[in-house]
């Protein structure tokens, strides 16, 4: 099983579903067992963004990445 040390998770904003597949997922006991989730390294991004194929979708996924990577304390 991969154990990254940070993860995002791609939500859809407002999707009831993925919003209760989601809140499933976290209350298993496998969830509570992976690294990131104990250091609190778990970041939540928008899946329209970071699905998206262009230039204003990259420059807003690096923003992202620099956000929850580089600013951490």
């Amino acid at each position: 099983m991969a154990d990254g040390d940070v993860m995002f998770v791609v939500a859809y904003g407002g999707n009831e579903t993925g919003e209760r597949d989601l809140s499933r997922i976290q209350q298993t006991p496998l969830w509570q067992t992976l690294k990131a989730v104990q250091q609190n390294r778990v970041y939540y991004v928008d899946l329209t963004v970071w699905r998206a194929r262009t230039p204003l979708a990259a420059d807003a996924i690096i923003d992202d990445l620099f956000k929850h990577l580089i600013n951490t304390p």
